[in-house]
């Protein structure tokens, strides 16, 4: 796409020279990538492809994390180099102008590497709407989509637009921080979990389900699905001026995150005119079980329900903090379920 804005005479020369700036970037990119004396760990590893499309062993060639391209600084030599995250936790620290630390400087998400639509043209982006009263999740393909949810036949809300997966970013050096953007970024991103079965072939939902009984008192309701896709959504910043206007604005063309208004003191990124108002996700296929307590409880009830089974599941089948999440459905402020998924790759197979 750079190459033909360089080949367009009619282009200004501002915009070919950015064209330039912006593949060059890219080339060193890739280098960092594709380089030969660490072709295992590189995102173009042919047993990774074949493993990601189910021709082997997924836990053997696990799906990389997303990174962040970090610029060396010439003045003191530093050569480019990528900062890595897992999935689920990039969503966050490699959002839309977040701040990360590296090596005593500070940088700024600034740039997000743009996938390309199947027409080829515009940003390739996608609709679905998530139940309110158990978090499943209804990708659009087709026109409006389902009214009621396919677990629990609750009224869907009204779908969330561009959709965009999140992927490998880029970074610019920032020298300060107002006060502002720091309460903003301490407060964070508003993020959003949701879950779907795989689906058979004959159009089911691959999930087993058993009511968690008491002697003869029900107490819970288990659903346990072994191939579950797992989005993990950004919404936007938690203190944002309008809490119904959900996602960034992104520059399509170039891949620019547009600044927020207490940035206004900061350069301006090379923006192109069209932008876009996108809802950055990731997502992975994870075993999980979601827990539904018989007898409703409120949000204080169930966040202590959820650390003590999670702390308990770790106890009882030895393992580590990080080899097990819990999160609740269908939202952090309104507590119905509790989603229970191996956060290790490969899984350790103790939620069957």
């Amino acid at each position: 796409a750079q190459q033909k804005i360089i080949d367009d005479a009619s282009r200004l020369t501002e915009d070919r020279h950015q064209a330039k700036r912006l593949r060059q970037e890219a080339e060193s990119q890739i280098e960092l990538l594709t380089d030969s004396e660490n072709l295992v760990q590189s995102d173009f590893y042919s047993y990774r492809y074949f493993a990601s499309e189910g021709f082997l062993p997924g836990y053997s060639f696990p799906r990389l994390p997303l990174s962040a391209y970090i610029p060396g600084r010439r003045i003191r030599g530093d050569k480019d180099e990528f900062l890595s995250r897992p999935r689920f936790l990039a969503i966050s620290e490699f959002g839309p102008r977040s701040i990360i630390y590296h090596e005593g400087s500070r940088y700024i998400i600034n740039k997000v590497n743009l996938p390309i639509s199947e027409s080829g043209e515009g940003l390739a982006t996608s609709r679905a709407k998530q139940c309110p009263a158990c978090g499943y999740f209804h990708p659009i393909t087709t026109g409006d989509g389902q009214d009621r949810c396919e677990s629990c036949y609750a009224l869907l809300d009204p779908p969330l637009t561009g959709l965009f997966r999140l992927q490998n970013v880029s970074t610019r050096r920032r020298d300060r921080i107002s006060s502002d953007e720091e309460e903003r970024r301490r407060q964070g991103y508003e993020l959003r979990t949701a879950v779907r079965y795989h689906e058979t072939q004959s159009g089911e939902l691959s999930a087993r389900s058993a009511r968690l009984m008491v002697g003869d008192t029900p107490v819970a309701y288990l659903t346990y699905a072994s191939a579950a896709t797992l989005w993990r959504i950004n919404l936007g910043w938690r203190r944002r001026v309008n809490p119904a206007q959900l996602g960034f604005v992104l520059d399509i063309e170039r891949g620019y995150w547009a600044k927020q208004s207490e940035e206004q003191d900061e350069p301006d990124d090379p923006m192109s005119a069209r932008t876009m108002r996108v809802i950055p996700y990731v997502e992975d296929t994870k075993n999980c079980l979601i827990f539904k307590p018989e007898q409703a409880l409120d949000d204080h009830q169930m966040a202590s329900l959820q650390a003590a089974l999670k702390a308990a599941i770790q106890v009882r089948y030895q393992l580590e903090d990080n080899e097990l999440a819990a999160e609740p459905l269908p939202a952090a402020d309104e507590r119905r379920l509790i989603l229970f998924y191996e956060s290790a790759e490969g899984g350790a197979g103790v939620l069957r």
